[in-house]
């Protein structure tokens, strides 16, 4: 029997999730069968509302806050088709959250 993975990757506007206020603005999935990828990827970025990235947050992951500024808002994933696209769960492996 073959086992499945799915590891999750999320990437926010700063470093300390208890100061700042700061807001996720990507999260990537990718699945995995035992120990090799499906091909099955999931990356969504996300408009942090007016929240900057600070600058070492940046450095991690040069994500530009321009390129945020057409993205989808958090409140309306819930509603979205976007997050129906995530790899179905079975294992989930959290990455530096």
């Amino acid at each position: 029997m073959m086992t499945k993975y799915v590891f999750l990757d999320t990437e926010t506007t700063g470093l300390d999730p208890h100061t700042g206020g700061h807001r996720v603005i990507d999260l990537a999935c990718i699945e995995y069968e035992d120990a090799t990828p499906t091909g099955n990827v999931f990356n969504l970025k996300i408009n942090p509302e007016g929240k900057k990235s600070v600058k070492k947050a940046f450095q991690v992951h040069r994500i530009l806050d321009e390129e945020l500024v057409d993205m989808p808002l958090a409140i309306s994933m819930s509603n979205s088709s976007n997050l129906s696209k995530i790899p179905t769960l079975l294992y989930l492996m959290p990455h530096l959250i």
